[in-house]
């Protein structure tokens, strides 16, 4: 059974029919209201929490901003950007990242 939510499957597959702009924050804000329109708003917090551990920075700002810092500064294996405008490269890396922490959550359970 895939980790990520067939919703989520769908916005990752076709991210310009769910998500205007397409960047960053506003799969932040997608992936938030998700969450917690399922009940899970603690899901968020706690990938945000392993996003942190993971970079061993950036503690303090939520997630999207520590990936967009992370990729402009360099570390980690940053996703070359397929297109300056729709940023499929930042996306698929912080689908990745989620998947990463789902089946990390479904492990320990």
């Amino acid at each position: 059974m895939p980790s990520l939510p067939s919703e989520l499957q769908s916005v990752r597959l076709r991210p310009s029919t769910y998500l205007f702009p397409v960047n960053l924050d506003t799969l932040g804000a997608y992936m938030y209201g998700f969450y917690a329109g399922r009940g899970e708003p603690e899901v968020m917090a706690e990938f945000q929490q392993f996003l942190s551990e993971r970079l061993g920075r950036y503690r303090n700002i939520v997630w999207p901003q520590a990936l967009q810092r992370m990729r402009a500064s360099g570390e980690g294996r940053p996703v070359p950007d397929e297109g300056s405008e729709t940023e499929p490269g930042p996306i698929e890396e912080a689908f990745s990242l989620l998947e990463l922490f789902l089946l990390d959550r479904d492990c320990d359970s």
